[in-house]
């Protein structure tokens, strides 16, 4: 696989994140707010032993990675959960939004196609894709301010009564970051400048969430606690244009951070499955199949996964990557010895 530079880190990363963003449904507040900040600082915290093993030497996630293959079969569970997750949320979305395709299912289908066609080209084009859509992003965001900095209540800025705690907050945006078990895997095909990709992103996430979360709050007010999707909803509230609605801005952006979503979810789950099974050919389509089958489960039955989603965020970003590197200062002791 083709190396990516760290801008397309920085990109390919903050996409899957705000993908995961306009998807909430959790209100926005000052105790969101804090909590958004809280989480970040713990993840610049929690990202070092990934760079500092990638930045020493390259991990070799066959070997590095605890469990071998055992392991490895984890990082691939987690990714096609990631994209089954990924579908069940485009459902959920499509419901409130207004898309070309009214039948879920086929929109599924055609998204699913675009994926798998996409992750057959590789990280390298998808990377450099990546970076074409945060202008999209940019200009989204620009929009959402031209139309909402004459509406903003300042007064509106204060304690929600029936907000979460600011730990909870934290709590529930650290357990939301899958973004960091694929920095694991991304880590190992960025060429150079590891540190800079991802603390840029880091910096970039919090400050567009807090900036999106602000416009909402202020616009809003007590209102945010009676909406479904806070983005979408404070996008088609904030219309900078009289004669134009801007809603097919935000409607497109979120098509586009589903797509690059779900692709690096195939893409980090085929290199993972050849790293076990080295003579199968099949690992995309074997993916995507597996992430739509999933996916209708979850819809169907109505599962919560919010417990074993977040247990796995902290087991793949967490304490793997802390075994790997104490595993690896052990070994370089016993060699110095």
């Amino acid at each position: 696989m083709k190396k990516i530079g760290y801008g397309q880190l920085f990109a390919v990363l903050l996409l899957i994140k705000i993908f995961g963003f306009v998807c909430s449904k959790s209100i926005y507040s000052i105790e969101q707010m804090a909590g958004v900040f809280i989480s970040t600082v713990a993840q610049a915290i929690v990202v070092i032993p990934m760079l500092i093993l990638c930045n020493s030497n390259r991990v070799n996630l066959k070997k590095d990675v605890p469990l071998g293959k055992v392991g490895l079969a984890f990082y691939v569970f987690f990714f096609v959960l990631w994209g089954a997750i990924s579908f069940v949320k485009l459902w959920d979305v499509t419901g409130s939004i207004s898309l070309p395709v009214k039948n879920k299912v086929f929109a599924a289908f055609l998204i699913a196609i675009v994926c798998l066609y996409a992750s057959r080209l590789g990280l390298k084009v998808l990377a450099r894709s990546a970076v074409i859509v945060l202008g999209l992003l940019a200009l989204a965001l620009a929009v959402m301010f031209i139309g909402a900095y004459s509406k903003i209540e300042i007064l509106n800025l204060v304690k929600n009564e029936n907000s979460e705690s600011i730990w909870i907050y934290a709590l529930n945006d650290f357990c939301e970051s899958g973004e960091l078990v694929a920095l694991l895997v991304l880590l190992n095909f960025t060429q150079s400048n590891h540190k800079k990709g991802v603390f840029s992103y880091l910096t970039a996430k919090l400050v567009i969430i807090e900036f999106v979360s602000f416009i909402g709050i202020g616009v809003t007010g007590h209102l945010m606690q009676l909406i479904e999707f806070p983005f979408f909803e404070i996008g088609a509230y904030t219309q900078p244009f009289s004669t134009q609605r801007a809603d097919s801005i935000y409607t497109i952006l979120f098509a586009f951070l589903c797509v690059i979503n779900i692709t690096v979810q195939i893409i980090l789950a085929s290199v993972l499955i050849e790293e076990i099974f080295p003579k199968y050919r099949f690992n995309e389509i074997t993916s995507i199949i597996l992430m739509l089958i999933i996916s209708v489960a979850i819809n169907s039955t109505g599962m919560d996964l919010s417990l074993i989603w977040g247990g796995l965020i902290v087991l793949l970003s967490v304490i793997a990557p802390l075994i790997m590197y104490i595993r690896r200062k052990i070994n370089a002791q016993v060699q110095n010895a």
